[in-house]
């Protein structure tokens, strides 16, 4: 169901900064999908939009402090500069 509606899930450990990921989520940040372990959230974060991530890592960081929940819709900067809108 989530690959059909293009959703993907993530957890983070707050303690490592380190995202688990499923394989949906890789597929939309365009990273190898055969490893699920967890990564560093700075893979994720090189692939958001200059532009965005100011934005994005201010939401993060509420949410890790528990001030809010998570929300955001950034654009992704994909490899031969491509383009993809997250929400």
């Amino acid at each position: 169901a989530l690959r059909a509606a293009e959703m993907g899930t993530w957890s983070i450990d707050v303690g490592t900064g380190m995202i688990s990921p499923d394989p949906s989520i890789l597929r939309l940040f365009e990273l190898d999908t055969a490893d699920t372990a967890p990564r560093p959230m700075e893979q994720f974060a090189s692939r958001i939009h200059p532009d965005d991530a100011p934005r994005v890592n201010q939401a993060m960081a509420k949410a890790l402090r528990g001030e809010a929940s998570y929300r955001a819709e950034y654009r992704l900067m994909l490899p031969e500069g491509r383009i993809r809108w997250l929400s």
